[in-house]
């Protein structure tokens, strides 16, 4: 049966306290991000942010010796164990190796003298990875001689280089027919990359050739719209034209309007934004949506018009961008228009949507047309629209809806429960406590019972946030309750943490408190099968900080040595201590990762 709320309208409390400021460790004292910053909206926890500990970064090292045992490698007579030092070569670059350098005239060796065309591919992909510019001239040859599958590792990285010897081959390859496709695409691309003028007529002429394959013509406009800026409108009017009488057709008939836009990534003028203008409202989303990102630069108010026509259309993507281009004014208006979007049917949208409205009501002048877009997303019953309107108003602080909240609370989809949990726990409303508490009790008892992963999930996640809630405001009725979840059971842990976290804050500054052997005792429980979970000895080790427990520093200290510096319940026992003593935590460590598992490595 679900639980029903009756709550005074007002829910303004005047001495509301919020949590403690008790040090946010990095190991050393941090602070949260600042609220200009845009807003990460989304269900977080209370306990893991105060205290704030963060495990070491992460340093990758490699031992000095492995490179003069690759450089051995390479002077080997067979082939094999060559071939498989430069491929080893290639995979410590991308895996952040430094120093490789020094390899490159090998390599370049190889490249020139083997005959095996596995190795002699391999040196190029090493090469390449190694950005290795010095060696173009015999990465060029090479990709000559040895054909597609060494162009296709050597050919993107000459253009990048822009090595100007390149450009005459690349020239001859996109005007002989006879090119197989492979060849001439990494052609055309490159020409694009470069920018060479001398190959506008060859691409012009590709472009229209409605005899090639749709892939080398799409290919030739992307390449001709980077290399001119003026001279190709008549060509994309022409390529965007369509038969009196006849609608413009989607799908591969629409290749010809998505020729035409790629030919105006650098046109300008009116002509060029009138056509613009017509193919950023094509019925084939991929036409519409790269025409209305280039008409945002020659025109943004024209663009922002479409935008706003295209909040509804079906591509997901094309609403995306049109989002984008609509919440740039960042006022009422574009709040308005993109409130409906906080139930799209795509997650990353209405995500977006819900950051950007998030963002804007930090401003004061336009607090309340967000808050206003919020309340009409909450009060429907579309799921989507109320989870992210939950997370909006509880970030926002909006205490009105918190009746709106509770009732929420028993909503069938996890996501709309949980960000309900959530809000209410953000809002921090004393009066909402009693019939919260009722709800969590509820709760206790339904997570003791067989249901689905899923249904058990939402129920520990909600359990979580309303426990943090308790602990926040230091709600002594909810002591009982979060009592129940310190024995060690088969219940959700989330649940079982935050009543560890809420009640260190209940009983703060209380050394004598009877929970303290409790807790250095689950902080302890290591060895048992199964152990202690260790998210909830992190939250014990953080309790016996808050209680100021002295009688258990021999378990801290041995805890702290024991899960080291490495390790949430390790940082808390250090921090715990800290709390209780005012002893200095240990300097912040690098965690340092000896990255092997190589080829050939010493011992």
């Amino acid at each position: 049966m679900p639980i029903h709320f009756s709550v005074p309208p007002s829910f303004r409390t005047p001495h509301r306290r919020r949590a403690a400021g008790a040090a946010l460790l990095c190991l050393v004292v941090g602070s949260l991000p600042s609220p200009l910053a845009a807003v990460d909206l989304g269900v977080d926890q209370a306990q893991q942010l105060d205290p704030l500990v963060k495990l070491p970064a992460e340093a990758a090292t490699f031992s000095k010796k492995l490179l003069p045992l690759w450089e051995q490698a390479l002077d080997r007579p067979d082939a094999e164990p060559r071939r498989l030092a430069i491929d080893t070569i290639r995979l410590a670059r991308g895996r952040g190796m430094e120093g490789l350098e020094v390899t490159v005239p090998r390599l370049t060796k190889a490249l020139v003298e083997e005959t095996d065309p596995q190795l002699r591919r391999a040196a190029a992909g090493a090469l390449v990875a190694l950005d290795a510019s010095s060696a173009a001239a015999e990465l060029a040859r090479a990709a000559e001689q040895d054909g597609l599958l060494l162009a296709r590792l050597v050919e993107p990285a000459l253009a990048r280089w822009n090595h100007l010897p390149s450009r005459d081959g690349w020239l001859a390859r996109i005007e002989d027919a006879a090119t197989p496709t492979g060849l001439r695409l990494l052609a055309i691309d490159a020409l694009g990359t470069v920018r060479e003028p001398r190959a506008a007529t060859t691409l012009g002429r590709i472009v229209t050739d409605r005899d090639l394959p749709p892939e080398v013509r799409l290919a030739a406009a992307r390449a001709i719209g980077n290399v001119s800026e003026s001279g190709l409108i008549d060509t994309a009017i022409g390529l965007a034209a369509i038969s009196p009488g006849n609608s413009p057709a989607t799908g591969p008939a629409a290749l010809g309007r998505l020729l035409a836009v790629a030919l105006l990534e650098r046109q300008s003028g009116d002509a060029t934004a009138t056509l613009l203008r017509s193919l950023a409202i094509d019925p084939e989303p991929s036409v519409a949506t790269a025409a209305l990102a280039r008409l945002d630069e020659l025109d943004p108010a024209a663009a922002l018009t479409i935008a706003h026509e295209s909040l509804a259309v079906p591509d997901a993507g094309q609403r995306h961008l049109a989002a984008k281009l609509t919440a740039r004014p960042g006022d009422a208006d574009c709040i308005g228009r993109l409130g409906p979007l906080l139930g799209d049917r795509n997650p990353s949208l209405r995500r977006f949507v819900a950051r950007t409205l998030a963002d804007f009501g930090a401003e004061a002048s336009l607090r309340q047309p967000v808050i206003d877009q919020g309340v009409a997303a909450l009060a429907g019953d579309q799921w989507r629209a109320l989870e992210q309107a939950a997370l909006l108003l509880g970030h926002l602080d909006h205490e009105p809806a918190a009746e709106r909240l509770m009732a929420l609370l028993d909503h069938d989809r996890g996501e709309v429960a949980v960000s309900a949990a959530w809000a209410l726990r953000k809002l921090e409303i004393a009066e909402t406590l009693p019939p919260l508490l009722a709800y969590a009790t509820k709760l206790r008892g339904q997570l003791q019972e067989q249901a689905t992963p899923e249904t058990l999930a939402k129920l520990g996640q909600q359990a979580q946030q309303l426990h943090q809630l308790f602990g926040i405001l230091r709600f002594r009725d909810a002591d009982p309750l979060l009592r129940e979840y310190v024995p060690k059971a088969q219940i959700d842990n989330r649940a079982r943490s935050a009543a560890f976290w809420a009640l260190g804050l209940i009983h703060e500054n209380e050394p004598d408190c009877d929970l303290a052997p409790v807790f250095a005792e689950r902080l302890a429980d290591v060895t048992s099968l199964p152990p202690e979970s260790g998210v909830v000895r992190w939250m014990a080790a953080v309790g016996l900080g808050r209680f100021k427990a002295a009688s258990q520093l021999q378990t801290l200290r041995e805890f702290a040595k024991r899960d080291t510096m490495f390790v949430e319940s390790g940082i808390a026992s250090y921090w715990a201590i800290w709390q209780i003593t005012g002893e200095a935590m240990p300097p912040e460590p690098v965690d340092v990762t000896r990255i092997g598992g190589w080829f050939l490595e010493p011992p």
